[in-house]
């Protein structure tokens, strides 16, 4: 039961933390004469750090203990989307 809750509380912060860079990024992107767009940047940063004890207990959880089916996967979905979305952010704030 403990380890069940531990999965979805992980879950739960890295899908904030992803909503976050998401939220951010759509504010930096939505117009480049916006004068928000350096606190967006500031925004993704922010919630990309926050991030991290949520990537953190999801490797420990999952290295540690045999973990419920059903969170790993939910949590390697969830972890993939916000890969790729950083990635992205990366390049195109890169080429913008």
């Amino acid at each position: 039961m403990f380890l069940r809750i531990s999965w979805w509380v992980a879950t739960t912060w890295l899908a904030l933390a992803v909503w976050g860079v998401v939220y951010f990024a759509w504010m930096w992107l939505s117009g480049p004469g916006n004068p928000l767009r350096h606190e967006a940047l500031m925004g993704m940063t922010i919630a990309a750090f926050y991030s991290w004890p949520a990537l953190l207990a999801g490797g420990v959880l999952k290295w540690r203990w045999e973990s419920p089916l059903l969170e790993r996967r939910f949590f390697g979905v969830l972890m993939l989307l916000g890969v790729i979305v950083f990635v992205t952010i990366a390049v195109m704030s890169e080429v913008l």
